[in-house]
């Protein structure tokens, strides 16, 4: 009765005063802010964040690939390693995200198709690069 709601009234009360707490906590400190806001984030949440990141991603290697001179020296395949890590962490994330039939047989399987397909050959291309220099 009675005693039952106004028991569930001030543990929901409680709560929501833990949890406003925890905030304020965690705004002390960024890192543990942004851990804590990914994971109240719902998976879609999740994906536009990382749509938004990888656009950056995109950006920034296409400005790398216009300045890069045709030399490929070791600042550039450094920079080619980093650019693919995050590529293929992407599709990483939207695999865990999607499963595997979700994500290359869902709405956007052909993008998921060409993007791993250039992920694979750009880490080929790196192997070659990096262990057979001369080539």
């Amino acid at each position: 009765g009675l005693r039952a709601y106004l028991y569930d009234m001030f543990r929901h009360t409680e709560d929501l005063e833990e949890a406003v707490t925890r905030r304020a906590e965690a705004r002390k400190n960024r890192v543990e802010f942004i851990f804590h806001a990914l994971r109240e984030m719902t998976s879609a949440q999740f994906e536009v964040c990382v749509d938004t990141l990888m656009v950056g991603v995109v950006i920034l290697n296409a400005i790398f690939q216009g300045v890069q001179s045709s030399d490929r020296a070791g600042t550039w395949v450094v920079a080619d390693a980093v650019f693919t890590a995050a590529f293929a962490a992407e599709v990483c994330v939207k695999l865990k995200l999607h499963g595997l039939r979700g994500h290359f047989c869902g709405p956007a399987g052909l993008g998921s198709w060409v993007d791993a397909s250039l992920v694979v050959i750009d880490l080929c291309y790196l192997t070659i690069v990096l262990g057979f220099p001369g080539v």
